[in-house]
């Protein structure tokens, strides 16, 4: 029932589905669409549940190498992906950087989607690692890349940048752009908040103790 929530775009059924049979996926993956598996160690990494992320993906990789010819690149590449983004959300950012750049070296994963979110992600990192300059440059030149995608995600990955760096007009003017190529991007909506609220408190009147 909760693949079929997934499967149907009701992620928050989906989800509470999952979560009061949580102990049958890592037993019976195989019998799940693997996708529906990838959302969910993906949703788990969220709420910071690494224990049952990591169980997952470690099974599904091990299945995935002994049948990797049933599986389209697509989603061999997104369960690295997925592998990548739980070692960043645990702050193993060396870890992260090396399977978000085995992803983008594979020459198979070549013409997959999980290969670009993989080069913004290193952007992540650099973010992360306080290389900001590293972390714009990169995004710069993503950007610059004809693919419509790329361009707009890169906007928003560079507003995460400026977020970081506490430039918070700057961080504003990215996610301008970002609403120009895509004005319903959910991520965006949410760091648009955080920054108009940053703003809001820059422009609050400081009170000065004059003795």
């Amino acid at each position: 029932e909760a693949q079929l929530a997934y499967l149907t775009g009701k992620g928050q059924t989906a989800w509470e589905l999952y979560v009061a049979n949580r102990a049958r996926l890592p037993k019976a993956f195989k019998e799940f669409d693997p996708q529906f598996c990838i959302w969910v160690i993906d949703k788990n990494t969220e709420f910071r549940d690494f224990d049952d992320a990591e169980q997952l993906a470690k099974e599904m990789g091990a299945w995935f190498d002994e049948v990797s010819e049933r599986f389209e690149p697509e989603v061999r590449a997104r369960l690295q992906l997925s592998y990548g983004n739980l070692a960043l959300a645990r702050d193993d950012r060396p870890r992260a950087r090396a399977l978000y750049e085995r992803i983008v070296a594979a020459k198979e994963f070549a013409d997959t989607r999980a290969r670009l979110d993989a080069e913004l992600k290193i952007a992540d990192v650099d973010t992360a690692d306080g290389s900001f300059d590293k972390a714009i440059e990169r995004l710069d030149a993503l950007a610059r890349r004809r693919n419509p995608y790329l361009q707009t995600e890169a906007a928003y990955h560079m507003a995460l940048v400026k977020y970081a760096q506490e430039e918070f007009t700057e961080a504003k003017d990215h996610l301008d752009r970002l609403f120009t190529l895509n004005p319903d991007h959910p991520d965006g909506r949410i760091l648009e908040g955080r920054v108009n609220l940053k703003l809001k408190k820059l422009e609050q009147p400081t009170d000065i103790d004059l003795g």
